[in-house]
């Protein structure tokens, strides 16, 4: 059974992006040493687990007062066969349930297809591209503006 609970510790936010840094991160500066995950009201972190493991975790941003944006980061062992899919839409139903979100969007690399295609199978719906807005080993790369409305 996959659960999905707030956290307020950063410490298993690091474990799963520590895991991820380098499929998630741009080429800024910022090393994974550097990095320390934001959590406060308006920026929420989750963390997914399936029989005592740490599978996910999932950071949402408010926009607005209905509009939040999602990320989700998954261990690659989860990756394949929907596991990490599964993870990713309990962790939107219980984050959209817990912050009274009636929109979630989430900013997709083109380069990263897989993402797209699970963000497209738990119900987000392309909305819009920016063009060449993000950088990855120095190819410039759209992002998709996926989104997903509940009312």
């Amino acid at each position: 059974m996959i659960e999905v609970n707030r956290t307020w510790i950063s410490a298993p936010v690091r474990q799963i992006i520590g895991e991820v840094w380098e499929y998630i991160t741009d080429d800024s500066e910022m090393t994974f040493e550097e990095y320390a995950p934001r959590i406060d009201s308006d920026s929420r972190w989750y963390i997914s687990s399936q029989d005592g493991q740490i599978v996910g975790a999932f950071w949402m941003r408010r926009v607005n007062h209905i509009t939040w944006e999602a990320h989700a980061n998954v261990i690659p062992k989860y990756w394949g066969e929907g596991q990490g899919t599964e993870h990713c839409r309990k962790a939107i139903d219980t984050m959209m349930e817990d912050t009274g979100a009636k929109k979630v969007v989430a900013l997709i690399p083109t380069s990263c297809k897989p993402v797209m295609r699970m963000a497209e199978e738990i119900g987000f719906v392309r909305e819009g591209v920016t063009v060449a807005s993000w950088q990855k080993h120095g190819k410039l790369y759209d992002q998709v503006h996926y989104g997903i409305t509940r009312i």
